[in-house]
């Protein structure tokens, strides 16, 4: 059985109050919900895109994907195709 020594709880309890203090440092400039979804319209391309790819990275990328894959073959990279169409329609109709 797995169990979690004082050290870990002290790192995972460390991180939530860092995480919850940046965002309400953050979150005292932000007035509107348009302040808060689009940064106050004060982003620029590089930022939004790193932003858009790091959203997409993740847990169903590395281990999802890959199982998709090897249970039904290449047609698992239709997903990302479909995704690159539309972060492509996104960025036509919406910058």
């Amino acid at each position: 059985m797995i169990s979690i020594g004082g050290i870990d709880i002290a790192i995972i309890i460390g991180y939530l109050l860092i995480v919850i203090s940046i965002g309400l440092y953050f979150a005292r400039n932000e007035n509107t919900s348009e302040d808060f979804f689009l940064a106050g319209r004060k982003l620029t391309w590089p930022f939004i895109g790193l932003s858009l790819f790091a959203s997409n990275i993740g847990t169903e990328h590395l281990v999802g994907l890959a199982g998709e894959a090897y249970r039904v073959g290449l047609v698992a990279g239709g997903y990302e195709w479909i995704a690159c169409l539309c972060l492509l329609f996104l960025a036509v109709f919406f910058f």
